[in-house]
């Protein structure tokens, strides 16, 4: 049955609503993803290290630590990397200062005759834990990133921790790179580089289309992008962003109605969901990414004390681009028949498939990137792959911690 879109008053019902459908459902929650026992180092007190941000991405996205002049711990920008120095389970910086989560807010700090905050861990391959915990939260400041343990920042981003240095050496690992399975970040997609002297070839061409519907009529597709001069990061925390200004549910067993604007993001059987993302005229000559953020429940619980999405089935999932932007009154119908749909066809500008991927929460997907089109309205469908079996109801949302669809700019 549909994921039916109910009246929003607010959005701190949707919560709740997110759980009854759930319960409807009869489903899993995928609540974290699995991740082996790594062989971890306590020893080797006194030595150095200096430490990374891995955001995601093959091959990972990868910003070094440095400090601004009180010790705080910030990652990008134009900081030196800081060197640290090992105590077994903490560690103080160059300066002698202690390293600890500075409370209330656990942001990672350096302070002058400041105890240590124990129960830090370098696994063999360079991962950083603290308590058993290895995901961390980059929290956009002054175009850089500040590490807190807990998403308490603004426009975050989970993350991990690497350390060059202080760590065994694996049985069953080469490197530092097989952190890309298991980190949260882009999965797919090209790596993300400095926009300055990244250039990317244009997104890859998938002809293959499951919008086609047996009795539609052609449609014309929509105008070609662009390919994009810069590969921006598939994140809210490096570069500005866009997120959706209107999102509209289509429900293919009522093909005709229109459910209006909406919160949540709904992909089923029968559910499918447009998002209508503005590019304002000054990205003119930038380049832009869309993308699609899924944190792990755990990391949505740690950073606002709710589940914010329902997930279950296989997570096959299909995006298009459309030729033209939904409306209020858009339904189904305007968009997989739009020849022949009696409110005149609002979608009648075709779609561009830009193919099936198998979503998994802990992850980001890229959907689409190109040459910014200023001053456009560019509006992207999520539906349901062919002959799968999955569910997903989610709260759009940038704060704490990215969860649905955005769009980088670079």
């Amino acid at each position: 049955a549909l994921l039916r879109l109910f009246p929003s008053p607010s959005k701190s019902f949707l919560v709740l609503r997110i759980k009854m459908l759930a319960q409807l459902l009869g489903g899993v929650l995928f609540t974290s993803l699995s991740h082996g026992s790594p062989v971890s180092s306590q020893a080797d007190a006194g030595c150095t290290f200096r430490l990374s941000v891995n955001a995601g991405g093959s091959p990972p996205a990868m910003y070094p630590v440095g400090q601004i002049f009180d010790g705080l711990c910030r990652a990008r920008g134009d900081l030196s990397p800081s060197t640290f120095t090992w105590f077994g389970d903490a560690f103080m910086d160059k300066q002698g200062r202690g390293c600890w989560w500075t409370p209330p807010s656990k942001v990672l700090q350096c302070d002058p005759s400041q105890q240590l905050s124990h129960g830090f861990e370098i696994d063999c391959d360079g991962r950083v834990t603290f308590s058993g915990r290895s995901t961390f939260f980059a929290c956009q400041t002054d175009g850089d990133a500040n590490i807190y343990l807990e998403a308490n920042g603004a426009n975050c981003q989970p993350v991990t921790l690497v350390a060059d240095g202080c760590h065994s050496t694996c049985c069953d690992c080469d490197s530092p790179s097989r952190l890309v399975d298991s980190a949260p970040g882009q999965i797919n997609g090209p790596a993300e580089a400095p926009p300055q002297s990244s250039m990317v070839p244009a997104p890859e061409t998938i002809t293959h289309s499951p919008f086609a519907a047996a009795d539609s009529k052609p449609s014309p597709s929509p105008s070609p992008l662009a390919p994009p001069v810069y590969d921006c990061p598939a994140n809210i925390i490096w570069s500005p962003y866009e997120k959706p200004q209107l999102m509209v549910a289509v429900d293919m067993a009522n093909p005709t109605k229109a459910y209006g604007p909406t919160y949540l993001g709904q992909v089923s059987q029968n559910a499918s969901t447009l998002f209508n993302i503005e590019v304002p005229s000054s990205y003119a000559g930038k380049s832009c990414k869309v993308f699609f953020s899924f944190p792990t429940l755990d990391q949505m619980i740690s950073s606002n004390g709710s589940e914010s999405y329902y997930f279950g089935g296989s997570g096959g999932v299909a995006f298009a681009r459309l030729g033209r932007p939904a409306t209020l009154t858009t339904t189904w119908e305007d968009v997989f028949i739009p020849s022949n749909s009696s409110s005149g066809g609002d979608l009648d500008g075709g779609v561009i498939p830009l193919g099936q991927i198998t979503i998994s929460p802990g992850h980001t997907f890229v959907v689409d990137q190109f040459a910014c089109p200023a001053g456009q309205t560019l509006t992207y469908l999520m539906m349901e792959q062919d002959d799968e079996d999955t569910y997903l109801i989610y709260m759009q949302n940038d704060v704490p911690v990215a969860l649905g669809v955005f769009m980088s700019v670079c």
